[in-house]
């Protein structure tokens, strides 16, 4: 186990699909007057995420790690998908996946291993189910990990805390949508919000983009701390509420 394949794998349990199939078809041999129908059970991995900078960071890891190129295609309403046919690579893969929303773990040698596995396999389930947004009228950072799975919630909210992060499970949230499955919210804290960013991050455009705001609005709060800091000490009072959101605020002076 290494920190690509936990990040692939991360990706794949959020976005991922195996699917396995018997594919009948006519077949010509030279040995045999007539043709014949033969089958062959076929197999593949399939990545599909409507953020194209996402499907290429995917294909590149999968690269990397196992010298194998897959294609991106694009398929319908925006969506892209990367495909896994190769044997070896799948071989290797299903090694550490169970079929279906509802039953994938993570694996024991990422739950219990490394902190840098911990933070692949988190960054590549955030980009996959997660999301960044605010709230309160857009002026609290929210960043949330959804999933059918309560089992793997449970496990994504062990390795956030082994990590510093504080979170909450939220759920189940029952679908308005008929025979849609129940879904649970891993909700981080907003003082875990700075962290989170530096710690975990993204390779998902729209989520990257919304994490340099953040950071932003963290930095100028940063900035008026060191600048006012014997001011507020010595009154008690924070400086520039006004131009700096709260929580901004209270990531830094509350600290």
């Amino acid at each position: 186990m290494n920190s690509r394949i936990a990040e692939i794998l991360g990706l794949l349990y959020s976005d991922g699909t195996f699917r396995e199939y018997l594919s009948s078809y006519i077949r010509y041999d030279k040995r045999r007057p007539n043709p014949y129908r033969a089958n062959q059970i076929k197999r593949f991995i399939e990545f599909t995420n409507t953020d194209f900078r996402l499907l290429k960071h995917f294909k590149n890891i999968v690269n990397k790690e196992f010298e194998y190129d897959p294609q991106i295609t694009h398929s319908n309403h925006n969506v892209f998908r990367v495909s896994i046919v190769k044997n070896t690579v799948l071989n290797e893969l299903c090694k550490y996946i169970k079929k279906g929303k509802d039953n994938w773990v993570a694996p024991e040698s990422i739950i219990n291993g490394k902190n840098i596995l911990k933070v692949a396999f988190l960054r590549g389930f955030f980009d996959g189910d997660g999301s960044v947004d605010f709230s309160n009228r857009g002026k609290i950072p929210r960043i949330r990990i959804t999933s059918v799975n309560f089992t793997g919630i449970k496990q994504l909210d062990k390795m956030c805390k082994s990590l510093g992060l504080e979170c909450n499970i939220n759920g189940p949230y029952r679908s308005k949508i008929i025979d849609r499955r129940s879904s649970y919210e891993l909700l981080f804290k907003t003082s875990s919000v700075n962290k989170f960013i530096r710690l975990i991050g993204s390779n998902h455009s729209k989520k990257r983009k919304r994490f340099r705001i953040i950071l932003k609005i963290i930095k100028i709060a940063q900035v008026a701390q060191s600048g006012k800091a014997l001011a507020w000490k010595a009154s008690g009072a924070c400086p520039f509420r006004v131009q700096i959101p709260t929580w901004a605020w209270k990531l830094n002076c509350n600290s």
